[in-house]
């Protein structure tokens, strides 16, 4: 019986020592609450870290625009820039190729190893959002948003928060675009233009006629078959280069896209029209209008053929002269016609694809502990508080003081536009302000082509150079 006694003795204070041990553990490895502000405590939209807290990303390491000599994906002005107004330094978790991020993301998400900022598609949060992997935004929200960056990310009734959005949570904000910044205009070369003599294309048939022309009537004069017509890369059509969808609008077809006709909603590349408009670029591919080569390019290297003289007509957005392609050639004084897409004779009406204000969508992971720091990022984006500072005055825009040239928004891990009014982005301020050099032959004047879209330039085409 004493023996008994002893032994439960010895086993009660076991018992009180195993769960002393497990309260221990828990205190020092779990997440002290003082570290995760309520959604309400000491809200400030606007406010600046102190001490600066570390946000780690993934990265692209290859942006098109590249990087000046003394900058680095890793270490940029751009990323000092955000440490040093929002005290938020951004510290690249992985550095990957363009075409390979979204690998780098899906092994993220399968290895429940997120950064603590997440920039992926609807499709990657609805996994991260059904495994509990990422903060549920909308608490902070009203609090930690201010008033412009609630009205951009709640344009549409709100339908952009819906792909990241599940019961009573948000659990991402639309990486936000400007809905006119999606329209698409004609590109052509005024010396290629006069060489073949033709006028601007006021047509689809007629610019098709051109860009013939263009691959098979030695526009650059030098005797050589070494001339192309129409643009295409690997990826057919993309964002970036989608002179098929473009095309195919003009005809009243839209590929890859969800629409309705007839009272039924179809998906656009199967309409029947559109054996046409592949046969357009088979035909094409087998004269030589298109690059025999073109499965084997990405967008960077038919940009690069651009400015090494083997186009002369682009189909794409506005502010195609930003690219360096482009860039390349006003250094031999080319100079570049632009005007509307032109519709198909076979239609009566044309209603170009303008697309939809948000491509991806950013998110922080449940293991960091500000999930506002997010919110604060968007709100100093989306404001113009910070055009004070060099190199940041056209922070988001085309260019800047010190890289001439050079997109820096491009640089920044997070980006956003008003996806609504395009007159107040940052780069119509820079276009408006009368320090801004637009003489500068590195920047283009792509405002007269935003004139054009809108009827203001008094004249069917401009010169951009």
């Amino acid at each position: 019986m004493k023996r008994a006694k002893i032994l439960s003795v010895l086993l009660a204070g076991l018992m009180v020592l195993f769960v002393l041990a497990s309260c221990q553990g828990q205190q020092t490895t779990g997440t002290p609450a003082a570290a995760t502000p309520t959604p309400d405590a000491a809200a400030d939209p606007l406010k600046k870290f102190d001490p600066p807290i570390t946000v780690t990303v993934i990265k692209t390491a290859d942006t098109f625009f590249g990087y000046t000599e003394d900058q680095t994906p890793s270490n940029n002005d751009i990323y000092k820039l955000w440490e040093d107004i929002v005290g938020i330094k951004i510290v690249n978790k992985i550095e990957t190729a363009s075409e390979a991020y979204s690998q780098k993301v899906r092994l993220a998400i399968t290895s429940n190893d997120l950064p603590d900022l997440i920039a992926s598609s609807a499709a990657d949060f609805a996994e991260m959002i059904r495994n509990d992997m990422i903060h549920d935004l909308k608490p902070y929200m009203a609090n930690w948003m201010t008033e412009r960056t609630k009205t951009a990310f709640g344009a549409f009734e709100g339908k952009l928060y819906g792909p990241v959005s599940s019961g009573s949570g948000i659990y991402g904000i639309p990486a936000t675009s400007n809905v006119e910044g999606s329209l698409r205009n004609v590109w052509v070369r005024k010396d290629w233009l006069e060489k073949v003599g033709k006028e601007l294309p006021t047509t689809m048939e007629e610019l098709l006629e051109l860009a013939r022309d263009f691959a098979t009537k030695d526009p650059d004069g030098n005797g050589e078959k070494d001339t192309f017509g129409l643009p295409l890369d690997k990826d057919i059509n993309t964002s970036l280069i989608n002179t098929l969808e473009i095309v195919a609008n003009s005809y009243g077809y839209y590929p890859s896209r969800v629409v309705r006709k007839g009272g039924e909603v179809i998906l656009g590349s199967m309409e029947a029209g559109m054996k046409d408009i592949i046969k357009i670029f088979r035909d094409f591919y087998a004269e030589g209008v298109i690059d025999p080569e073109f499965a084997s390019k990405n967008f960077m290297q038919v940009d690069e053929d651009v400015g090494a003289g083997k186009y002369g007509l682009w189909l794409g957005v506005f502010w195609k002269p930003v690219d360096p392609g482009f860039a390349a050639t006003y250094k031999d004084g080319v100079e570049w016609l632009t005007a509307p897409i032109p519709k198909s004779t076979t239609v009566e009406k044309f209603a170009p694809y303008v697309s939809f204000p948000a491509n991806a969508y950013y998110g922080m992971s449940k293991k960091f502990a500000n999930p506002e720091a997010l919110l604060v990022m968007a709100n100093h984006f989306m404001s113009q508080d910070l055009s004070d500072k060099e190199g940041w005055a056209y922070n988001w825009g085309v260019t800047g003081n010190k890289h001439v040239g050079i997109p820096t928004n491009n640089w920044s891990p997070v980006q956003w536009q008003d996806p609504l009014f395009f007159d107040s982005s940052p780069l119509v301020k820079a276009l408006a302000d009368p320090a801004f050099d637009r003489e500068n032959p590195a920047y283009p004047v792509h405002g007269q082509a935003y004139d054009i879209l809108h009827g203001d330039a008094g004249a069917d085409a401009t010169t951009v150079r």
